[in-house]
Order: structure tokens, then sequence, then C-alpha cells
């Protein structure tokens, strides 16, 4: 099916869920010190969700790890 002819909470589930795997993914990657992963991951999860703070949070503390880094 394309994006069109998905129904939008559908639409909207996947885009949540997507969000939450990245999440994770860049919680993983903070966890493991790979600062600018983590940043990264959490900047895709923050363009699917902007409104939802656990990105934000995410990309926050791993700017400021990967800066004390450098």
């Amino acid at each position: 099916a394309t994006p069109a002819t998905i129904p939008s909470t559908q639409a909207t589930e996947i885009a949540s869920q997507r969000y939450w795997a990245l999440v994770r993914e860049a919680q993983s990657e903070f966890a493991s010190a790979e600062y600018p992963e983590a940043s990264k991951t959490a900047r895709e999860a923050i363009s699917l969700a902007p409104d939802e703070n656990t990105a934000w949070e995410i990309y926050r503390e791993a700017s400021v790890a990967q800066a004390a880094d450098e």
C-alpha cells in the first residue's frame, strides 16, 4: 500500500512505532558512549514526533556528552 492509501490512524501508529524504535536505538547508542550516533538517531526520532520529549532529552544529553568528549 502507498502512504496515500494507509488510513491516518494506521499511519500514525506506524510513525509512533518507528519513533519508539529510534528512541530505543538512541538510548542503546548513548549507553555505549556512541554520542554522535545517539544524537543523530535522536534527531531522526524528533523529526517524526517533535512534540514528544523523550528523543529531545536523549539528544540534549548526547550533545552535552559529545561536547565533553571533545
